[in-house]
């Protein structure tokens, strides 16, 4: 196989402190400290202003507010609130992750922050989406597990389908291509009562994810945006899922248990360079609305005409780093059932310290952390992707700009893509790469 260069950060780096004690504490501000390296990058006085730009920092801005969102209802400890924050955190993730992938800068500041952001985000669900209480409430029957199997071979086939439409487009073909590799390794993990929890975790980063391709391809593949937008509610089936478990899984967890040390995997350390390493501690550790309104101002900054130019090309055998499975991870940073018991029984306990080699991610881990009709009772498809991209793009696609034409401007009152204040006229769609 050939050498596969990856968008990383290989040294000249100051990590953040190497305490590997974590709690979901630690682990969400690590993901603050990591969405923080991205706007840092971006921010940076070399870094070329862009329409892409500004769509990524769209994206941080949003995953930002929902990991703040998740942070408060945990001291809640409201079981459907802790539900759908996680289920949201976990879209808005996975919609950066998507746009990233598609549209990003090749930093390796930027990369390295979407690096970390993805390993914390695998890691905190392995530990507070897939342990295993040991009188959960939460149960999948039979039924809700070959609906789940039935809805994921569907997809599988839909993505394969859509690989074959966007095949004039290379670089949407190997977004589409990674996409199909997720789910064809979710399905052949094999879905049954054991795994659909793990299955819910890695659908609803593959709905991010695609949620993500969407606000892209609106703008620089209007072509492709057509195509992708018919095929929106296949992702976000499984949202009616989620909430009939994990509503009841939350109600299992220990009170104590959020606060609990466990000894993290590696990856979930920032490595952040030094020359931006202060401002990066700072937007971590002031509140969210400085962080939102620092976004937000560089956000309006990178507002310009797009251009075939503003996404970077990378050849077929580059690609972004890839991130943790929170199904294998899971088996690192899951507390074993005596710690578990002891939690729901007397509070909150230390687990011994595993070995390196237990705490590393695996290196095959999938490529970040997802509509089909549904059973009796189930959320309606796709409400949550309707309300933060606001149907993510009109049913039509936007009017193509001819060559030498200049974009037209919103007018007052249209609906945008990803963000209120995020203009996205289409351009001509790029050549393929």
């Amino acid at each position: 196989m050939a050498d596969v260069t990856v968008l990383s950060m290989a040294g000249r780096a100051q990590t953040a402190p190497r305490d590997r004690q974590a709690n979901a504490e630690i682990l969400l501000v690590n993901m603050r400290r990591a969405l923080a390296t991205v706007l840092v990058a971006y921010k940076a006085p070399e870094t070329a202003k862009s329409h892409a730009g500004a769509i990524v920092l769209n994206g941080t801005k949003e995953a930002a507010l929902e990991i703040d969102r998740l942070t408060s209802v945990l001291a809640s400890r409201q079981p459907r609130a802790i539900s759908e924050a996680t289920r949201k955190t976990a879209e808005a993730i996975g919609r950066l992750d998507g746009i990233f992938r598609m549209a990003g800068t090749t930093d390796p500041r930027a990369a390295e922050g979407m690096r970390a952001l993805s390993a914390n985000w695998a890691t905190y669900t392995a530990r507070y989406a897939l342990a295993r209480p040991a009188q959960s409430k939460a149960k999948a029957n039979p039924a809700q597990v070959a609906e789940v199997r039935s809805n994921v071979a569907r997809l599988r086939s839909e993505v394969q389908n859509l690989r074959t439409k966007v095949r004039g487009n290379a670089a949407v073909t190997r977004d589409l291509d990674a996409l199909y590799a997720r789910i064809d390794r979710l399905e052949q993990r094999r879905i049954t009562e054991e795994t659909y929890h793990s299955t819910l975790v890695a659908l609803s980063a593959i709905n991010g994810v695609f949620v993500g391709y969407e606000v892209v391809s609106r703008v620089y593949y209007p072509d492709v945006y057509v195509i992708l937008h018919d095929c929106r509610e296949q992702f976000a089936y499984y949202q009616g899922y989620w909430d009939g478990y994990y509503d009841a899984y939350y109600e299992s967890l220990p009170a104590t248990y959020y606060e609990a040390p466990f000894e993290a995997p590696d990856a979930t350390v920032v490595n952040v360079d030094v020359t931006i390493n202060q401002q990066v501690e700072n937007y971590t550790t002031q509140n969210i609305d400085v962080f939102v309104q620092e976004t937000g101002a560089a956000e309006a900054a990178f507002e310009v005409t797009p251009a075939a130019q503003d996404i970077p090309e990378r050849s077929a055998t580059t690609g972004m780093e890839h991130a943790p499975d929170a199904a294998e991870l899971a088996e690192t940073v899951k507390p074993n059932a005596e710690t578990l018991r002891t939690l729901e029984v007397d509070g909150a306990v230390s687990e011994a310290p595993r070995s390196a080699a237990d705490r590393s991610v695996p290196a095959d881990a999938d490529a970040t952390a997802q509509p089909v009709p549904q059973s009796p009772g189930a959320t309606p498809a796709g409400r949550d992707n309707d309300e933060k991209e606001s149907s993510a793009a009109p049913a039509t696609a936007p009017a193509q700009i001819k060559p030498g034409v200049k974009p037209a401007t919103k007018n007052e009152g249209d609906s945008d893509a990803s963000d209120p204040k995020i203009q996205t006229p289409a351009i001509q769609p790029i050549e393929p790469v």
